[in-house]
């Protein structure tokens, strides 16, 4: 759900090399792939949710599927920071392996 993103892009980062390193990313894809049609799907089916102030007015608050819809994309927002929070520290990990040698093995 991040604006701008482009999901195609994420895909094509999903290599069997980085699947090996981690597993997780492929979960990982999947919830933001799912997390974004969700976003997409909600603000078809409430398109008042695209005016930042649709909560003002009139009338507009007190639909039940409109805060609840509202609800659903801010907690997507939030795991997909959690997500990219996720993925910033696995790199981070794989990152520090791979600086280290294995110099040290007996064989």
């Amino acid at each position: 759900m991040i604006p701008g993103a482009d999901p195609s892009e994420r895909l094509t980062r999903l290599t069997p090399e980085r699947l090996s390193e981690a597993p997780e990313r492929a979960a990982l894809a999947a919830l933001r792939a799912v997390l974004e049609i969700t976003e997409r799907a909600l603000l078809c089916a409430n398109p008042e949710l695209l005016d930042e102030n649709w909560h003002a007015q009139r009338g507009r608050s007190h639909f039940a599927s409109l805060r609840a819809a509202h609800r659903i994309m801010a907690r997507g927002y939030a795991l997909e920071r959690e997500i990219a929070r996720y993925e910033e520290h696995l790199q981070r990990l794989l990152d520090r392996s791979a600086g280290s040698t294995r110099d040290d093995l007996p064989f």
